[in-house]
């Protein structure tokens, strides 16, 4: 609810739940509060691979695939992009039954990491920093599973 009495600079025009608040500290101070938050809606790529930590974590991970339709030039295109996500914790159970195809929304952070990779190559091994973005997912809602070609229709009878 906006408070009329308040100047109109510190109304915000966004609504509750929004990723951004205004909060006057005073009659000239405004604060952004901007979060890391990433929602995907798209289908699994493949089952979900459930591994365990040395301290006996579960981590669920799996590919999603998101699609973009495009005109261009009278013509419709698709691009399909990859997407890693892991789950930890209490939701990594739950997500480990997600099998391939299945449509989704994933709400989560994009959190970016490196490691050094050794790579063999003709002339040896060599060590390579690797970057991998991913989205930690802490929601996740089945909308449908996408049906098989071969699977029978459930209105047969």
């Amino acid at each position: 609810m906006i408070n009329s009495s308040r100047p109109s600079a510190f109304r915000s025009p966004l609504t509750a739940g929004s990723f951004f608040w205004r909060m006057p500290l005073d009659s000239a101070t405004v604060i952004f509060h901007i979060m890391n938050r990433i929602t995907l809606i798209g289908f699994t790529g493949q089952d979900a691979k459930v591994a365990t930590t040395q301290i006996g974590k579960e981590i669920t991970r799996f590919s999603l695939a998101t699609t973009k339709r495009y005109q261009q030039d009278a013509e419709w295109k698709e691009k399909t992009y990859w997407h890693d996500c892991v789950v930890y914790g209490g939701h990594a159970p739950f997500a480990a039954k997600l099998k391939k195809r299945t449509h989704v929304v994933i709400e989560g952070e994009l959190t970016y990491r490196e490691y050094n990779r050794t790579i063999e190559t003709e002339s040896g091994a060599i060590n390579v920093l690797w970057r991998v973005t991913e989205i930690v997912a802490d929601s996740i809602t089945i909308l449908s599973r996408k049906r098989s070609e071969n699977s029978p229709s459930e209105d047969a009878a």
